[in-house]
């Protein structure tokens, strides 16, 4: 079984040596002996409830009796055609054109699909796209191999959908070339048609291959890459230009591309429910865990900050709040710092030091914010290439590299429990003293009913 539990317990063998206290949706609580746990806490879900209880989700596609792919636990079904099946919402994803002076033509059509693991596959010619089956939803990934040939317009995807989005989150959507270059992405509605692509212009700019990658959802999604792109360094810093949700990798750092010339920004926003820890669980430690797995810091190198920033009035990030989310980044308090981009280890698991543990409320939720030492001192990139990080989100497809904030706890009992205290018990060694030892027990005895 390819779960959660199984790959991060074979990159953290010194935990699979211990058992489990217990399990949530988004987290994992380990007995360290005498009180003590260990919770690994996740953005994405870890467990679903099933019949035998919480069960790890194994999202390797299964065929079911309609002729449908899915996986235990999750809400998605994925038909061979490349339908996804949401609840009572339905989308297809069919083909890909190019949309100009408010026609589409299509260029290609999408043919039925072959399962890989937890993905199905469609190609066609320069275009692949890709169907990843996820704890609560389903990412959708168009792969342009190859630059097209489009002199104006914009080369999209056509999806028609239908049904009820009741309960279900849809992100924006983002666009990154091989350079690792954001691209603006359009959507376009005609009816139940939905056309979601690149400008020929932006098209013209980029590195190839392209990949567009969009989500859907169950529910709010966890994480959030907020980026800028713009031709002079201090307006990039301070206005952004776009944000993704339940994206695949968060970006954080800067770029520039002379050519154009363009630079570019990128923070990250992450969140953690503590929902799981008893209120009135202590926390000694924590640190937030964090995999790399691209580094481009080619132009310098950076520490990577943790920030502690609330954006729970702008949870969901959208359009019109996401500048909010930039700024208090940039402005917010330095946390910890998770590593340097020199000699950074890449697809493991990686410790920050210790966080602050005042940010840290059992039963609520954790806020934070990820942004690059050099963007926060206002230090430009010296020349055209790149000088940024691309971490595993909570949408990866490695879900043994998803992000984990790690606490370490006193366990108490319930809140609505009774604290169970020994009562003192005095010894009377001297006739003389039973007076006062009688008054005193009784003292005891009222301070701890009283407590």
């Amino acid at each position: 079984m390819q779960t959660w539990i199984n790959g991060f317990l074979e990159k953290n063998p010194d935990l699979a040596r211990l058992p489990v206290a217990a399990r949530s949706a988004h987290a994992t609580h380990f007995e360290l002996g005498a009180g003590v746990r260990r919770a690994v806490i996740t953005a994405a879900p870890q467990y679903f409830r099933g019949p035998q209880g919480w069960q790890a989700y194994d999202l390797q596609l299964r065929a079911d009796a309609a002729a449908q792919w899915g996986a235990p636990g999750a809400p998605v079904r994925l038909a061979p055609d490349g339908s996804v099946v949401l609840g009572h919402y339905q989308q297809h994803t069919r083909s890909v054109g190019v949309l100009a002076r408010d026609a589409y033509t299509p260029l290609a059509q999408l043919p039925r699909g072959r399962v890989a693991g937890p993905r199905l596959l469609r190609e066609n010619g320069p275009f692949r796209h890709e169907l990843m089956l996820t704890e609560n939803g389903v990412k959708e990934e168009l792969h342009i191999l190859q630059p097209p040939d489009l002199q104006d317009g914009y080369l999209v995807y056509e999806t028609l959908a239908h049904g009820s989005t009741q309960g279900l989150a849809f992100s924006p959507g983002s666009a990154v070339d091989a350079g690792g270059y954001p691209l603006p992405l359009h959507r376009f509605n005609e009816g139940r048609a939905m056309y979601t692509g690149l400008a020929a212009e932006d098209l013209a700019q980029a590195e190839f291959p392209v990949v567009i990658d969009p989500t859907v959802t169950f529910g709010v999604l966890s994480d959030a890459v907020v980026w800028s792109f713009a031709s002079t360094y201090s307006a990039t810093r301070l206005t952004s230009a776009g944000h993704d949700l339940g994206t695949t990798d968060l970006f954080v750092g800067q770029a520039y591309q002379a050519p154009i010339p363009r630079y570019h920004n990128h923070r990250a926003a992450l969140k953690f429910s503590l929902a799981s820890l008893n209120p009135l669980a202590v926390i000694y430690a924590a640190n937030l865990h964090l995999a790399c797995v691209v580094d481009a810091s080619t132009l310098a190198d950076f520490n990577v900050q943790i920030v502690t920033y609330s954006w729970a009035a702008q949870d969901p990030i959208t359009t019109g709040n996401r500048e909010a989310v930039y700024d208090g980044i940039l402005s917010a308090s330095l946390d910890a710092v998770w590593r340097n981009t020199s000699g950074l280890a890449k697809d493991t698991l990686l410790a920050s030091a210790p966080l602050d543990l005042a940010w840290l409320v059992p039963g609520g939720t954790a806020y934070y914010g990820l942004r690059s030492s050099r963007d926060a001192a206002g230090t430009a990139p010296p020349s055209n290439g790149n000088e940024y990080v691309r971490l595993a989100a909570a949408g990866h497809g490695t879900p043994a590299l998803r992000p984990a904030l790690v606490l370490d706890y006193f366990a108490v009992p319930s809140a609505t429990g009774k604290l169970v205290q020994p009562s003192p018990r005095v010894r009377i060694q001297e006739t003389r003293i039973k007076l006062r030892a009688r008054r005193r027990r009784t003292l005891l005895s009222a301070q701890n009913r009283e407590e």
